[in-house]
């Protein structure tokens, strides 16, 4: 008997990659958290009136937006979710150093995964973290 194939509806309600419109990083600290994301990334704020929001922009051919939500510290979500952004980082010295300068750091890793490369995990200056993927 063959496998039943999802509707149109089944796939709109699932959460895969294409299926995100937006994700949000609360921050405690605009003014840093615009400078570590800006200069280590390149993602800069939109100019764009949402209370307590500021949109980034990163990318036009991206199906979801990335935003950073002002929260006091004692109201934010603890621990932070983990996101992945994976990509090729060609001289892990010079981003750690970077990392570091934007008030951000190294929580954990290397984790090596054999045959692709090695995740590391990152804290901004808010406390989100994220993980680094570097190929090998």
């Amino acid at each position: 008997m063959p496998e039943p194939k999802d509707t149109e509806e089944d796939s709109i309600l699932k959460l895969e990659p294409k299926n995100l419109c937006q994700i949000e990083l609360q921050i405690t600290d605009i003014d840093i958290s615009l400078r570590f994301y800006e200069e280590l990334f390149g993602w800069r704020a939109v100019p764009i009136e949402l209370d307590n929001y500021t949109v980034l922009d990163f990318s036009n051919d991206q199906p979801f937006g990335i935003s950073l939500v002002h929260r006091q510290s004692d109201k934010a979500i603890k621990p932070p979710p983990i996101l992945y952004f994976e990509g090729k980082i060609t001289d892990l010295q010079n981003f750690k150093e970077k990392v570091s300068n934007l008030k951000g750091k190294f929580v954990r890793g290397p984790a090596r995964l054999p045959g692709y490369g090695m995740v590391h995990v990152v804290q901004d200056p808010s406390g989100n973290l994220f993980g680094i993927f570097s190929a090998t």
